[in-house]
């Protein structure tokens, strides 16, 4: 990794934003951003279900549909969110992560119903954070449903909580709770 590091910085500089590879599931990637090289790290979590596309996006574009399938534990709690998402859309929640309540700000920033939609977070404790949700039909009927996060840990000391492993073992302990829920919303 240090080799890659060290030609990352003896490349160009004038490019502001560089993807090195593409990231794979749950793994992390480099770019460069401002002359600075940084690890991005990606999460991807997909389920199949036994029903329409319309039908999961119907849940999952409404703050209220999120909560019902979010692990309690999270101590999810909107403070200021309208019934149904769509484009421009600003969300405002707390969570309950390792231990410290967090007040979030997302912004819906692209809208394609009943096929996906993208958050970003526009306040709150990562440097940068990415939520792609996208539904797809499956050829023998029912629908995957795929969701790709892209984030920076935060910065200083939360960050040494936060750390990017104890944050992508916390979205697959959260998605595999969200999996079995929506397998019981959606059972045939």
């Amino acid at each position: 990794m240090n080799a890659e590091i060290t030609e990352i910085k003896n490349a160009e500089k004038e490019k502001p934003l560089l993807n090195l590879h593409k990231p794979s599931a749950n793994s992390a990637f480099l770019f460069r951003h401002r002359n600075k090289v940084t690890c991005m790290e990606s999460f991807e979590a997909r389920v199949e279900l036994p029903c329409s596309i319309e039908s999961v996006f119907d849940l999952v574009s409404s703050p209220e549909g999120i909560k019902n399938i979010s692990p309690p534990e999270m101590g999810l709690f909107f403070t200021n969110a309208p019934d149904r998402y769509e484009l421009g859309t600003k969300v405002e929640f707390k969570i309950q992560a390792m231990g410290l309540v967090r007040k979030l700000t997302h912004e819906i920033t692209a809208f394609d119903n009943p096929n996906s939609f993208t958050e970003e977070q526009i306040d709150g404790p990562f440097r940068h954070w990415v939520h792609e949700h996208h539904l797809e039909v499956r050829a023998g009927g029912g629908c995957v449903v795929i969701d790709r996060i892209q984030f920076l840990p935060p910065g200083g000391v939360a960050g040494m909580i936060m750390t990017a492993s104890k944050i992508l073992e916390g979205l697959e302990d959260g998605f595999d709770y969200r999996h079995e829920q929506l397998k019981q919303h959606f059972k045939e």
